[in-house]
C-alpha cells in the first residue's frame, strides 16, 4: 500500500494493525480528499488492490480494510445511525423499508448492527447492483 500510494505522489504513512482476522491499514497524511475519492470510490479501488496483490503472493489471502482520514470509521458510524433510524421506524409503522443502494460491505455491516435486535429482521433482496438491503418487523 505505502508503494502504490509513493508512486503516485502522494504524502502520506501507511500504519498496519490487526483487528480479529483482518489486517487494517490506517492512511496518514496530506490529501486525503483525493485519496478517499468520491464516496469512497477511490479507498476502494485501492483496497480491491492491494486485496489482489496479497491474493497472489499468499494462498490464503487476508481480510483487508483501508481507511484514510477515518473516512471508514465515520462511514461505519453513519450507517449505524442510518440503521437505527430506520429500524425505529420499522418497528413504530410495522412497514418493511427497503434501504438506497449499498454495496456489500455496507450491507453486512447493517445487517450486523440489526442482527440482535427483537423489533426487525433484515435480509437483501435482488442481484448484482440491484441488490437491495430490507428491513423488515420482526
Amino acid at each position: 500500500m505505502q508503494e502504490i500510494l509513493d508512486k503516485m505522489n502522494f504524502l502520506t504513512r501507511v500504519e498496519i494493525s490487526q483487528s480479529g482476522e483482518a489486517i487494517e491499514l490506517t492512511v496518514k497524511g496530506d490529501d486525503m480528499g483525493r485519496i478517499i475519492g468520491k464516496e469512497g470510490a477511490m479507498l476502494k479501488s485501492l483496497e480491491i488492490l492491494v486485496r489482489s496483490i496479497v491474493g497472489r503472493l499468499y494462498e490464503e489471502g487476508a481480510a483487508i480494510n483501508i481507511d484514510a482520514g477515518d473516512y471508514l470509521k465515520n462511514r461505519r458510524a453513519s450507517l449505524e445511525r442510518l440503521a437505527k433510524e430506520v429500524a425505529d421506524e420499522v418497528a413504530r409503522t410495522g412497514h418493511e423499508k427497503t434501504m438506497p443502494r449499498l454495496d456489500a460491505r455496507d450491507r453486512r455491516f447493517i445487517h450486523m448492527c440489526l442482527k440482535d435486535s427483537n423489533k426487525v429482521t433484515t435480509f437483501s433482496q435482488g442481484e448484482g447492483r440491484d441488490r437491495r438491503l430490507i428491513i423488515a418487523p420482526q
